[in-house]
């Protein structure tokens, strides 16, 4: 929806954080929106190794006690 009408994309997603679809256009300037595959690329393999690494150094800080269970981080039902 975001190529085919981004207009109508930035008003929906605006207003979940209470701006208008002017003001999400520039907020959202920074990210790189994925499509489908991009995301299955992801889930499959760089999420798990980006978890373990930020569990790490959670658990080094003293932040996190212990590394809890990573494969419940993301549901991926919603990419397959």
């Amino acid at each position: 929806m975001i190529k085919a009408d981004p207009k109508k994309s930035f008003e929906i997603m605006g207003a979940d954080v209470k701006q208008t679809a002017e003001q999400f256009e520039k907020s959202q300037a920074y990210l790189r929106w994925q499509d489908r595959a991009a995301n299955q690329k992801y889930f499959s393999g760089e999420h798990a190794a980006f978890s373990k690494e930020a569990a790490d150094l959670l658990l080094e800080a003293g932040i996190i006690k212990a590394i809890p269970d990573l494969t419940k981080l993301a549901d991926t039902r919603f990419i397959k």
